[in-house]
């Protein structure tokens, strides 16, 4: 029961939802794919092909949905393959986004992910209280489009409600903060 708590009464978008209760050892980092190395990028030409390029440097397998490839000019020194993701989708004129999945990585329009289902995970850090743990994810939501982090005190507990491949952000960043602190280490 700790780890599953079905919210009967809970009403988002005209549905039911789903909790899962998780602690923070038991958060599926496996969805989280490395970073990888930093590297330079000068491309002139299709978006579609650099990301592909750039996705076969580091393992990555891609999807692309409903894609309709753009011509881009980007120049930058010492990035990641998600900063370059990031930054190559979301520039004008349509606007992509990419999700992290368990294998493959999805690419796909803006639009298209705002359609997606927000499904909600309850996570308890092990280290750190969950209002600063909160405090730290807060912009990884996107509340215009009905995502949120709220607290759940009673459990220590910080409740995420968004669509499901923002999920492997907030897995990444919690695992990199919820750490215990020098001192606590020094007292064991």
């Amino acid at each position: 029961m700790k780890n599953s708590l079905i919210l009967l009464s809970l009403l988002f978008i005209g549905c039911q939802e789903k909790q899962n209760l998780l602690p923070k050892e038991e958060v599926p980092l496996a969805f989280i794919y490395e970073e990888g190395s930093a590297f330079s990028v000068s491309h002139s030409g299709s978006v579609k092909e650099l990301i592909v390029q750039v996705a076969e440097r580091e393992g990555i397998k891609l999807e692309f949905v409903d894609f309709k490839d753009f011509d881009t000019e980007l120049k930058f020194k010492e990035m990641t393959w998600r900063v370059l993701f990031e930054v190559a989708l979301y520039s004008e004129p349509v606007g992509y986004t990419f999700l992290e999945g368990k294998e493959v990585i999805t690419i796909m329009p803006i639009q298209s992910f705002m359609r997606l289902p927000l499904q909600q995970i309850a996570i308890q850090p092990s280290h750190l209280q969950a209002e600063e743990v909160a405090s730290r994810l807060y912009p990884l939501a996107d509340y215009a489009a009905n995502e949120s982090i709220d607290l759940d005190p009673s459990r220590n507990a910080v409740v995420f409600t968004l669509r499901s491949g923002r999920f492997s952000k907030v897995f990444e960043i919690l695992n990199r903060i919820d750490k215990p602190s020098p001192t606590s280490r020094a007292t064991q």
